[in-house]
């Protein structure tokens, strides 16, 4: 009897189950779900574009729920994400701010005890010697035109020392826009200084005949280099800057103007400089000394040939820093240098940069440019590939877009202004080749004149 209660009631449960799973079946019909689960999760875009930057792409033939876009801001190239989440803090010092070469003078420049000593480090006997021959190259040519031969003797070592000296003075004094004679005046109101070293007429004469090149095959070599006139003169000044300092480890790459209305290849109109029109440098300068690292003239399109480089910015910072590479140091650009693919392409060679993103760079996303809505004095961060992109509210319906790849964090002062750390790194280095410029206009030692090698000499 017990056997036969026992079975019975296993019948009834299997018929129960049966009965519910009958049931279970018929709503889900009436429901419309598909077999196929997985189709209700079915993403609108490819499913690379909605995956993290840290995951593979699925090779499943499945397809996956769409990612959580509350996550990262999505560039306005539809491709690159900037991850809202900080990276992870936990590792070892990055190889690319590890700086080598200590900063500080070196080599000759370390017994250099006077300022003439200093000078003669980048005025050396290799520039001396290669302007004192060529002006007396020009001098033999033009000396059929003075009726006494002294009036045109051929200049020498020493006193093409002194003429530059005049020069240096000339600047100490702030009287590069004076009347060189005036200077010369013996009613009281002139230098002894001046008339003791040379006569106002040998001093005009030299700075009349002053060259930097051999004019007979001058015409040749514009053929294939604009800046022939003075290339000589500029590559020595450039490995004297090079070799005689170590910079520290922040530098600034920028432009400078240098006013000149004559007629040059490369002059330029840059309507934000106070001078206007002149000749384009660009410059990399250490941040915190306004030391003069490198420099390289702006002269156009230059003819087919091994000068014929190219002229974008991106090419023209990697030249500049050319000498810094591989040594851990950052660099910081203004909005018409700085690039994402610049940044990730200084990060290869060890360097890292700082510097502002021009509004229409299709890498920000849409939530980092200016809007009336952002709060004043907010920010907004985002993470891609060790960059760091930060977009700071400092004034109503205006924002500020940094990119760095030195920074990776998102710390922010806690003054009233609430300013982030990279925003205030960047406004502590921007002004290295400002303050260079600066320091040039001071001790200016330019004379008025039409002749654009000397203008270019006079600026250096």
């Amino acid at each position: 009897m017990a056997q036969n209660r026992q079975s019975l009631r296993l019948e009834q449960i299997s018929a129960i189950l049966e009965d519910e799973e009958e049931a279970f079946d018929e709503t889900d019909d009436e429901l419309g779900i598909e077999e196929d689960a997985d189709k209700f999760w079915e993403p609108e875009h490819e499913s690379n574009s909605e995956l993290s930057d840290n995951e593979e792409p699925s090779t499943s033939t499945s397809s996956q729920p769409p990612s959580d876009s509350s996550t990262y801001f999505l560039g306005r190239d539809k491709s690159t994400k900037w991850n809202k989440s900080i990276p992870r803090q936990r590792v070892r010092q990055r190889s690319h701010n590890i700086v080598t070469h200590l900063p500080g003078s070196k080599g000759a420049a370390r017994d250099a005890k006077s300022k003439t000593d200093c000078f003669l480090l980048f005025f050396d006997k290799s520039i001396i010697e290669l302007i004192m021959k060529h002006t007396n190259e020009y001098i033999s040519l033009v000396r059929h035109k003075f009726q006494r031969e002294r009036d045109a003797k051929d200049v020498i070592y020493e006193e093409m020392l002194a003429f530059f000296g005049l020069l240096a003075m000339s600047g100490v004094l702030r009287s590069s826009h004076l009347n060189f004679l005036d200077l010369w005046a013996n009613d009281g109101t002139g230098i002894e200084f001046f008339s003791d070293t040379m006569s106002a007429k040998r001093f005009l004469f030299i700075l009349r005949c002053l060259r930097f090149d051999d004019t007979s095959s001058r015409q040749s070599r514009l053929n294939v280099d604009k800046l022939a006139p003075i290339r000589q003169f500029c590559d020595i000044l450039n490995e004297n800057c090079r070799k005689h300092y170590t910079v520290s480890e922040y530098v600034t790459v920028d432009e400078q103007l240098s006013a000149f209305r004559g007629r040059f290849s490369g002059l330029v109109y840059m309507p934000s400089k106070p001078n206007k029109y002149g000749i384009k440098h660009y410059a990399m300068v250490d941040a915190k000394t306004a030391y003069l690292q490198k420099f390289e003239v702006y002269v156009g399109k230059q003819p087919d040939g091994p000068y014929n480089i190219p002229n974008d910015t991106k090419s023209i910072v990697k030249r500049l820093t050319e000498t810094i590479k591989n040594t851990g140091r950052n660099i910081t650009t203004d909005n018409y240098f700085t690039s994402i693919d610049l940044a990730k392409d200084l990060l290869k060679d060890k360097l890292t940069i700082v510097g502002t993103l021009r509004k229409n760079n299709k890498e920000i996303p849409q939530a980092f440019l200016p809007d009336r809505r952002r709060e004043v004095h907010s920010t907004l961060f985002g993470f891609h590939d060790n960059l760091t992109l930060c977009s700071y509210v400092s004034k109503k319906s205006k924002a500020v877009v940094v990119l760095s790849s030195m920074h990776h964090d998102d710390i922010i002062d806690e003054g009233e202004l609430k300013k982030p750390e990279m925003i205030l790194f960047y406004n502590k280095t921007k002004g290295g080749v400002d303050t260079n410029d600066k320091l040039c206009s001071t001790y200016n030692v330019a004379r008025l004149t039409k002749r654009w090698p000397m203008k270019i000499c006079d600026n250096c």
